[in-house]
């Protein structure tokens, strides 16, 4: 199967011991287009950047989200994972035969972050936390409503369960 290897600061920081690998296979049926690589060379399919199978990943992981600032960090590392495929194919549609997609290339070139565009805010709530995304780029642009996601912690402040929902629904 040809892939890609994809990686940022955020995939460093959170999962240092993992690499993150995506396929060009994804409309071929049965063919997943996303895997994770531990350093035993073990590797986790998340059934095609499917919701729920990374969900499980990071649940497995335990990672804390007890502070305002952990819950809007979370949400986008889980957005990153879920987009990692669009990354990657945004530059295969435009280079020929790479290998590694570095997201930091891209922060470099366009701004400390990529996403400097959008204000990712958290509130606690009961049971976890809600994430707001605002778009706080250039007034001029025409974008789509971005959505909100409400993320469960268990009682040790570990990540459970995230959900999006759409900006328009309450």
């Amino acid at each position: 199967m040809r892939h890609a290897e994809f990686q940022s600061e955020r995939l460093s920081k959170y999962l240092p011991e993992f690499r993150v690998f995506v396929g060009f296979e994804r409309n071929t049926i049965g063919q997943s287009s996303l895997f994770i690589v531990n350093q035993a060379a073990e590797i986790t399919d998340l059934d095609d950047d499917d919701w729920r199978g990374i969900a499980e990943f990071l649940r497995a992981r335990k990672i804390q989200v007890k502070r305002q600032e952990e819950a809007s960090e979370f949400v986008r590392l889980f957005v990153e994972l879920q987009k990692a495929q669009n990354y990657v194919a945004l530059l295969h549609i435009n280079t020929k035969n790479f290998t590694v997609f570095d997201k930091r290339f891209i922060e470099f070139y366009y701004g400390p972050r990529a996403d400097s565009d959008w204000k990712y805010s958290s509130e606690k709530r009961e049971g976890g936390w809600k994430v707001t995304v605002t778009y706080v780029g250039d007034p001029s642009a025409s974008i789509i409503m971005p959505p909100n996601y409400e993320i469960d912690i268990d009682e040790d402040g570990n990540f459970r369960d995230l959900r999006r929902r759409d900006s328009m629904t309450k």
